[in-house]
């Protein structure tokens, strides 16, 4: 969230639930060359681990969503921004279970509704948090591929034409480059496919869908 200049009223920044979203940050913003700079949230990382992720939503307005790696909080966080400049936001904490929403990638669905892929690093899941409305108010977790391995797991969503998901990931356990293709819109169901395995590769991969509607794909190896 970002501050408006007022006060809160309580202290809601941490409840968990999700439709209570309040304002209360810095009053102004920190001038640069370039334009302002707005504090969206404070004391959130541990070691800067928080890969904050920024797209437009169906409103026009920006949504955000990141890692609250804090001691206490452990959470994937979405930002629903009230203000073009993100000034002011609604802030929902999704997840709050299992050291969830590490390496996270966010894409925007053609019925405006976010989809969130992310590590549970709990469990060691590939997960993907199915948004219900443009806000993400509400929505599904789910397991896509399991036992994905400790470290080194990043993630790259983009949709389709036909607006079926597809995620890109690195599988650390194996040192391969995979996706799951989504069999549908909400990621319900799918197919796991590993595309490269020759050695250490997969590191850090983009997603983007080329004007023939194919999938491509870069990434690193070792």
């Amino acid at each position: 969230y970002t501050g408006d200049g007022g006060t809160c009223p309580r202290d809601d920044c941490n409840d968990l639930d999700p439709a209570i979203g309040f304002s209360c940050g810095d009053p102004a913003p920190e001038q640069a060359a370039w334009g302002s700079l707005w504090t969206v949230e404070h004391n959130i990382g541990i070691g800067g681990w928080t890969w904050p992720l920024v797209e437009m939503g169906s409103s026009g307005l920006p949504v955000i969503a990141h890692f609250d790696g804090s001691k206490n909080e452990r959470d994937l966080v979405f930002l629903q921004c009230t203000a073009a400049n993100c000034s002011t936001a609604l802030r929902r904490p999704i997840l709050h279970a299992n050291n969830a929403g590490n390496f996270p990638s966010l894409a925007i669905r053609q019925n405006g509704n976010p989809i969130l892929a992310h590590l549970n690093l709990t469990d060691r899941f590939l997960e993907v948090f199915d948004c219900n409305d443009p806000g993400c108010v509400t929505g599904t977790n789910r397991v896509l591929d399991a036992a994905t391995g400790y470290w080194g797991f990043d993630t790259s969503t983009v949709i389709r034409s036909d607006g079926r998901p597809i995620i890109a990931y690195w599988h650390s356990d194996s040192q391969d480059l995979r996706v799951y293709d989504c069999g549908d819109s909400a990621c319900s169901t799918g197919t796991v496919r590993t595309l490269d395995s020759f050695e250490q590769t997969g590191y850090a991969p983009s997603i983007v869908i080329g004007e023939d509607a194919a999938p491509l794909i870069s990434y690193g190896k070792a």
